[in-house]
Formats: C-alpha cells, structure tokens, sequence
C-alpha cells in the first residue's frame, strides 16, 4: 500500500510538471534551443579557434551550449509551436548545413597557415617527425603546427572570435530558424565560392612558403653544383642538416611577412560568413 502510494504521488508530481511545461510554453523553447545547437554544434568541432574536434565529448557540449547561449537572443524569435517531427527533422538537418558550411568556410584559411608549413616541412625534409596537432587532432608536420597555432593566437588577439560570434548571431536573421530560404542559386553560388576558396587558400600557401623553399631549392642547386665539382666533400651528408636550418631560418626571418599577410585574411574569415549567408538566401 505504501509503494502504490508513493507512486501515485509520484505520477502526481510529473503530471504536474508537464502542466506547468505547458503553460510556460517550456517544450517550445527547448525545440528552438536544439535547433540553435544545431547550427552551433558543427562551427565547434570544425573551426580551429573555437577548440576543433580535439576537445572532449563533455567540454565540447559546454563550449557548444556557451556558445548557443550567447546567440539565442538573436536566433529566438518565440516558441515553436505547431511543428510536426517530419517537419522539424527538416528543420534540424538545415541549420546543421547550415553551421557545417560556416565551419568549414572558417576554417579554409587555418588550412591554408597549415599547408604552408607542411611544404617547408616537405622541402627540407622535416616531414618524418610528426606530431598531434592540437587543433585538429592529426597527425602533422612541426612547422605546419607552428603555423595553424600562430594563426589561431592572431586571429583571437585581433578579436575575431567576437567578430566571428556576431556574424553566426546574425546569420538568424538571414536564415531564421524556422524557414527555408535555401534557394537552388544561392547553393550554386555557395559551391563556386567554396572552390574560388580552395584555390586561393593553395595560392596563399605557396605564396607563405615560397621563401623558405626557394631558399631551399637553391641551397639544393649550390651544393649540386659544388658535389659536381667536389664529389670528395660529401654533399649528400651535409644536405640533410643545411636544408632543415636554412628552411627553419627562412620561416622565422619571413614570420613578420607571414603575420602581415595572415591578419587580413582571417579578417575575410568573419567578412566571408556574413556573405555566405546572403548567397543562402539567395539575396547576394
């Protein structure tokens, strides 16, 4: 008798908590908040500044409710009401594209830091010791970690990450939650822009390594000429250790060409997600 009572009463309180979820209209705000995580989630796991995907489970679910906290103002717009589960299956799986293309337009430019260093590092022969990039979580070259890692300091000291929070609040108003906008020729513009963007970020790589590895290619040139006309002076063995103190001197006597060059165009980063929005939409 006591059991079936305490279940009872316990009955009797969840009842009368799903009233009050009711009346608070508590389900609607919890439907808009999963949606908003759904656009969120993606930009954590993909772009380097805002921890990559080697953050754990745990505090990649806090860094996303953080961040889905801070553009929830913007994004809410009231509760949603009146939306079946088809419907908002749809719904989910379009902010998720949503959040999935701003993440990896953003994070074409760390990329391109990351391919740069990887070249110094295969042009002076570096490439067999490699280490965890604590960006990415693969396995890379020390230099093209040293590049992304600088990348990320100066793209938070020039307060990208705040600006980069701003474009994704304001891409709710582009995009609302409960809309799809997502026309046929913005998703075509959208495509080109993104291959426009591989290519320029394989431009800029070589253009952030060509110092290093021309100075490399000629310190190859040198010692060939020198073994053809020396072969007893062993240029082979001294190649080895030239070349990686000749590319890591580059790097670093290049490295204020490297900042001056990187900071405009992490600042086309937070430009490039306002305007990637607008082709969504199909208004650019």
């Amino acid at each position: 008798m006591v059991g079936s009572a305490a279940a009872e009463e316990a009955r009797g309180a969840v009842t009368e908590l799903a009233d009050l979820a009711r009346q608070l209209e508590l389900s609607g705000y919890l439907l808009a908040a999963v949606l908003v995580l759904a656009r969120v989630s993606p930009l954590i796991v993909l772009t380097p500044f805002l921890g990559g995907p080697t953050l754990s489970a745990a505090v990649r679910t806090v860094a996303a409710i953080a961040v889905a906290a801070a553009v929830f103002p913007t994004a809410f717009d009231g509760p949603i009401e009146g939306v079946d589960a088809g419907v908002f299956v749809v719904l989910m799986l379009k902010e998720f594209v949503v959040g999935t293309g701003l993440g990896l337009l953003a994070s074409i430019a760390f990329h391109a830091l990351s391919m740069a260093g990887q070249l110094v590092d295969q042009a002076r022969g570096a490439t067999m010791s490699q280490l965890q990039n604590p960006q990415t979580g693969d396995e890379s070259s020390p230099l093209a970690s040293l590049h992304l890692q600088l990348g990320v300091v100066l793209f938070l000291l020039v307060g990208g990450h705040r600006a980069f929070l701003a474009a994704v609040a304001g891409s709710y108003e582009v995009i609302p939650l409960l809309e799809l906008p997502l026309s046929p020729s913005g998703l075509g513009a959208v495509a080109l822009l993104s291959a426009q963007l591989v290519g320029g970020a394989i431009a800029a790589a070589l253009m952030l390594a060509a110092p290093a590895v021309t100075a490399i290619m000629m310190s190859d040139l040198a010692l060939g000429l020198i073994g053809r006309t020396a072969p007893q002076l062993g240029t082979y063995f001294m190649a080895m250790p030239l070349r990686a103190a000749l590319g890591l001197t580059m790097v670093l006597l290049s490295l204020s060409l490297i900042v001056d060059e990187v900071v405009p165009m992490l600042e086309y980063v937070v430009s490039l997600a306002r305007h990637t929005m607008t082709l969504l939409h199909g208004a650019g």
